[in-house]
């Protein structure tokens, strides 16, 4: 009975007491931080954080396949390129002085705030409760949907070749939730023939350069008088007008899962 306890104790010293320290060990929390950028070696099936960081002067960052990026605090880069996901967290606010770009099969979740010069998807962007602003061009291209909830979208030229969507069901009616879509600068607005625009989405302009041959027809009144803090709650001038895409496609009852 000795001679088993001895054993016993003696493996428990060799298992425990006598076990090497790994002092080199880098734990999910360390290992997924890209602070310093090189959001490209975001390990495939995980995902990396940025938080409060200034990555300008790195070039562009590129959200690979299969990989996502999530951005809280300020964050400020060069170019993004997503072909992965990436989400700006509620509260969150993204300065990219260059091009953002959402590649087909990529997904853009904007919570927060953007701000960047081109803004271009292939892939589909979900603007929920944020603001996108576009100092150049925005280019929604075919195939490709921005859906939008309770957001604005402040743009110098926006193209729409692809769709635009925000769900309309009892809560939105009954409440008076709109989104806005604000033409800035030169309000250079060119929507093509075939695209889909469904749902509560306020134009603030009517000059549609584009082939869709849909009327964008003034409801300012209506807006005003059922939502008469629409003007303080997306940041718009007091005299700014809304604008209804009279476009006879159905909108979705629900925001999408993204």
């Amino acid at each position: 009975m000795k001679k088993i306890f001895l054993v016993t104790f003696v493996g428990l010293l060799l298992n425990t007491g006598c076990r090497k320290e790994e002092p080199d060990v880098i734990y999910p929390h360390q290992l997924y931080y890209y602070n310093n950028g090189s959001v490209h070696t975001i390990p495939y099936g995980q995902t990396g954080y940025i938080t409060n960081a200034n990555l300008s002067g790195q070039g562009n960052q590129t959200v690979l396949h299969n990989t996502s990026l999530i951005i809280n605090g300020n964050v400020t880069m060069d170019a993004l390129t997503i072909t992965g996901k990436v989400v700006i967290a509620k509260g969150a606010n993204l300065t990219v002085t260059g091009t953002t770009t959402v590649v087909g099969g990529g997904n853009f979740i904007v919570l927060g705030t953007i701000k960047t010069n081109t803004l271009t998807q292939t892939g589909d962007t979900y603007l929920n409760n944020g603001k996108i602003t576009v100092l150049g061009k925005y280019t929604i291209v075919g195939g490709s949907t921005l859906y939008i909830q309770n957001s604005s979208v402040h743009v110098n030229e926006l193209i729409v070749t692809g769709n635009i969507q925000h769900p309309k069901n009892n809560h939105t009616q009954t409440t008076y939730i709109y989104s806005v879509i604000e033409s800035i600068n030169t309000k250079y607005l060119f929507i093509t023939s075939g695209a889909d625009i469904c749902g509560p989405i306020l134009f603030t302009t009517n000059n549609d350069q584009g082939s869709s041959g849909v009327a964008l027809a003034d409801i300012s009144t209506t807006v005003i008088t059922t939502k008469p803090t629409i003007y303080s709650i997306y940041g718009l001038n007091n005299a700014t007008n809304f604008y209804d895409y009279q476009s006879s496609c159905s909108p979705l009852t629900n925001f999408p899962i993204y």
